[in-house]
C-alpha cells in the first residue's frame, strides 16, 4: 500500500480518498472570504487557486496573500495550484513566468504540496521533484483535458510519466464523451493502484464523471476535489454531499 505526506495529513491508496476543496479570488478580499468557507468545509485538504489571483506574477503579493490565507484555514494543509489557460485554468503568463511563479511559491515555505503541470515540468531546468523535496514540499503533477477522454493505454503512459519524473501524486482529470469514457478513466485508476506505484487522482469532469469523484477511492484514486460555494472545476459536487456518500461507500 503505497502513501504519501502533505503535510499532517497521510494519503494512503485504498478506501476513502481525501477530500480538497479550492480557494478562489482575484484580490485580498476574496481570498479571505473563500478560505473563510473553505476551512468551514468538511474537507482534508485546501487548494489556492494562484492563477485566479490578479497578482499572481507579483511574488510579495503572493506572499501576502498565504500570510493572509493560512491562519484561516488553520491546520489544513495547502496546496498551491497555478492552472494555466492550456489546461482550463486562467493563469495566462509566458512560461518563464509560470516557472517563476511556482519557484516562489516552493520558496516560500508556507505550503505544502505544489501543483505542477507535466508539459510545464521540463521548464525548470532541473528535477522539480528534487526542489520540491529539497524544501519538504509535495508535488502533485498534472494533466487535464477538457475536450476528450484518452485511451486507457494512453492515460497509464501519461500517468507513468509522471511517476517517473519523481511525483508524490500523479493527478489527470479528463473530459468524458460517454458513460465508456468515465469507464476507461476508472480501468486506468485501478491499473495504476495495482502497480503500487506512486498514488494516483484520477477525475472524469462534468456531471457525466461525477461518479469518479464519488466512488473513485473504490478503483484507487486517493484524491478527489468539491466545492464550497464555487467549483473550481465541472461537475464538483458539494462538500457535504460528498461527505455523506462516503459515509455509505467507504
Amino acid at each position: 500500500m503505497t502513501t504519501v505526506n502533505i503535510g499532517e495529513l497521510e494519503i494512503v491508496t485504498g478506501g476513502a480518498p481525501c477530500v480538497c476543496t479550492s480557494i478562489m479570488g482575484e484580490d485580498l478580499e476574496a481570498i479571505a472570504a473563500s478560505a473563510r468557507r473553505a476551512a468551514e468545509a468538511p474537507v482534508n485538504l485546501i487548494e489556492w487557486r494562484v492563477d485566479r489571483f490578479a497578482n499572481a506574477d507579483d511574488p510579495a503579493s503572493v506572499r501576502c496573500a498565504i500570510a493572509l490565507l493560512k491562519p484561516l484555514i488553520g491546520k489544513l494543509p495547502l496546496l498551491a495550484t497555478v492552472r494555466t489557460t492550456d489546461e482550463g485554468g486562467s493563469y495566462s503568463g509566458s512560461r518563464e513566468a509560470y516557472t517563476a511563479l511556482v519557484n516562489t511559491l516552493l520558496e516560500t515555505g508556507s505550503i505544502d504540496a505544489v501543483d505542477v503541470e507535466l508539459a510545464r515540468a521540463a521548464d525548470f531546468g532541473c528535477s522539480i521533484a528534487a526542489k520540491a523535496a529539497e524544501l519538504g514540499v509535495a508535488l502533485v503533477l498534472s494533466y487535464h483535458n477538457f475536450s476528450s477522454t484518452p485511451s486507457c493505454d494512453k492515460m497509464l503512459e501519461i500517468i507513468k510519466t509522471m511517476q517517473d519524473l519523481g511525483c508524490d501524486i500523479a493527478k489527470i482529470a479528463v473530459m468524458p464523451r460517454s458513460s465508456d469514457d468515465v469507464l476507461e478513466l476508472l480501468k486506468a485508476a485501478s491499473i495504476a493502484r495495482d502497480e503500487d506505484r506512486t498514488p494516483v487522482a484520477a477525475i472524469s469532469m462534468g456531471r457525466l464523471g461525477m461518479i469518479s469523484r464519488l466512488a473513485g477511492g473504490i478503483f484507487g484514486s486517493v484524491l478527489t476535489f468539491c466545492s464550497a460555494g464555487e467549483e473550481s472545476a465541472p461537475g464538483q459536487p458539494d462538500a457535504q454531499l460528498l461527505k455523506d456518500v462516503f459515509k455509505a461507500l467507504y
